[in-house]
């Protein structure tokens, strides 16, 4: 599984990301799982990956507000400047009571993205996931993003720059919300560009213009370098291969039929 996971990372630099989950399924496929089941799961995976960022990101947003001056914000804001606590509340009440019911269109979102040539070998009936599963998906994605957050910030202390534990979950908010901007600008392979953008924008009040976009490029090539190391060495070390290859499921993908 992660062997699938990490491998197929690397295919979110092709431009339309479905790649990924051409990727994924068919590595999935060497441990017995069918193709169209691998690419449903690791559509469901990446959108409930990205939707938990954005709640991650929402959730820490006031973290921001202090750079911008008092009087340029709207009376709502200013509340929420000033009760910074009450966004991270609300989001996970509203998290705690919607969760159950978006389930079933999660499901949907995901099957809808899946390849269509994947999809005509999965039933139409798409199961729900259980909700308990999903509470405890969304601890540990948000757990993830905290480690990705504490990566900016030691990829800023590696610049020199000014570095404080307790700017952690201000690089954990900026993290989460510039990678799920990034992963929803479809165009961009890997989100490149949009995502070095907002990270810039996120840190140049805190670090400077300068070291901020310096951040910014040294996170995306640690990233990648990183990913492609881990891929590598999953790829080569791990088992099976014989039922399977990553190139038969890409040719397979290709030559079956579009409707």
């Amino acid at each position: 599984t992660a062997r699938a996971y990490y491998c197929g990372h690397l295919g979110k630099y092709v431009p339309g990301k479905a790649m990924v989950l051409v990727i994924r399924a068919g590595m999935m496929r060497r441990e017995g799982v069918g193709l169209a089941a691998g690419a449903l799961t690791a559509t469901y995976e990446t959108l409930f990956l990205m939707a938990v960022a954005l709640l991650v990101a929402a959730s820490l947003s006031p973290l921001f507000f202090p750079s911008i001056p008092r009087n340029d914000l709207p009376p709502m804001l200013t509340l929420v400047r000033d009760h910074a606590w009450i966004v991270p509340v609300v989001v996970l009440a509203a998290t705690a009571v919607a969760l159950p019911v978006v389930s079933r269109l999660l499901s949907l979102l995901a099957w809808k993205a899946t390849p269509a040539d994947f999809r005509e070998s999965q039933p139409t009936d798409v199961g729900l996931i259980p909700t308990r599963l999903l509470y405890e998906g969304v601890l540990a994605f948000a757990l993830a993003w905290a480690c990705h957050g504490l990566s900016l910030g030691l990829t800023v202390r590696s610049l020199g720059a000014t570095w404080n534990w307790e700017d952690w979950p201000v690089w954990t908010a900026a993290v989460s919300l510039a990678t799920s901007i990034g992963f929803l600008a479809v165009f961009a392979p890997g989100g490149l560009g949009v995502r070095e953008g907002l990270l810039i924008e996120a840190l140049k009040t805190s670090v400077g213009g300068p070291q901020a976009v310096l951040a910014a490029v040294l996170l995306r090539a640690v990233w990648l370098v990183t990913e492609i190391l881990v891929a590598v060495g999953l790829y080569y070390t791990g088992s099976g291969g014989k039922e399977a290859t990553q190139a038969e499921a890409v040719r397979e993908h290709q030559k079956t039929p579009r409707s």
